[in-house]
């Protein structure tokens, strides 16, 4: 439809080729590298690494380094994109990870220590991540803003693929994982059709539906929990 697209997430779309990442995180690129002895071990068991009583600081430093470099190129990339001048319509998805665990940050956005990130306990955990929720919602606002100032008729979803992954929960009865965001600041008002589903199954049906003027059929309603367990 004439869009210029722009993505800037570990996923290749389109030209737009993943912005990087590691063993820790998904990647088209390397289905190949990732067979590699050395990578294998860290797919499968990288994170027993990072939560032995035995610390690996070195290995602990790795994996954070991935999530802060990642988040800063998405950053860059979102950034950047609210100051492209085109005559063409364009589309711009930025994948964070956040507040994804680990909680980088606190709510002041002070970095967390490398001690904190691993081993704590249930209410340590829930104390971290609440005030790393807290940096998160400055910055949707802050993302937000940006776009807006840059273009006020702009159409702006933020939407999460997954809610908080409590493990210290049961495993088998997964209810926080569904419990997704979904914001969309848009110039249409009506909401008449948004309670007809429960999931993001049917989401951009939805929206395209109601700001495009389509008539898309909606899909059955449905979400599977998938849970990776080394053997």
């Amino acid at each position: 439809m004439g869009y210029n697209i722009l993505s800037y997430s570990f996923f290749d779309i389109l030209k737009n080729k993943n912005i990087g990442g590691s063993s820790f995180l998904v990647g088209h690129s390397r289905v190949l590298t990732n067979k590699i002895l050395h990578k294998q071990m860290f797919k499968d068991v990288g994170w027993n690494l990072l939560v032995t009583k035995k610390e690996f600081p070195f290995v602990q430093k790795l994996f954070l380094g991935d999530f802060l470099t990642y988040n800063h190129k998405v950053e860059k990339g979102l950034i950047e994109s609210t100051l492209l001048k085109s005559n063409k319509p364009q589309f711009v998805y930025a994948h964070f990870l956040m507040p994804h665990k680990p909680y980088l940050y606190d709510s002041t956005g002070t970095p967390a220590p490398l001690s904190s990130h691993f081993n704590f306990n249930k209410e340590q955990e829930s104390v971290a991540y609440l005030s790393y929720l807290k940096y998160c919602n400055n910055k949707i606002i802050y993302y937000t803003n940006q776009i807006i100032q840059n273009d006020p008729s702009s159409i702006i979803i933020v939407m999460s693929d997954h809610g908080r992954k409590d493990y210290s929960n049961d495993i088998t009865k997964p209810d926080a994982p569904f419990n997704n965001i979904c914001f969309i600041k848009s110039n249409k008002k009506s909401t008449s059709e948004i309670k007809r589903f429960g999931s993001n199954v049917n989401f951009f049906r939805y929206f395209l539906n109601q700001n495009f003027n389509q008539t898309l059929p909606y899909l059955k309603d449905s979400s599977i929990y998938l849970v990776d367990v080394v053997k």
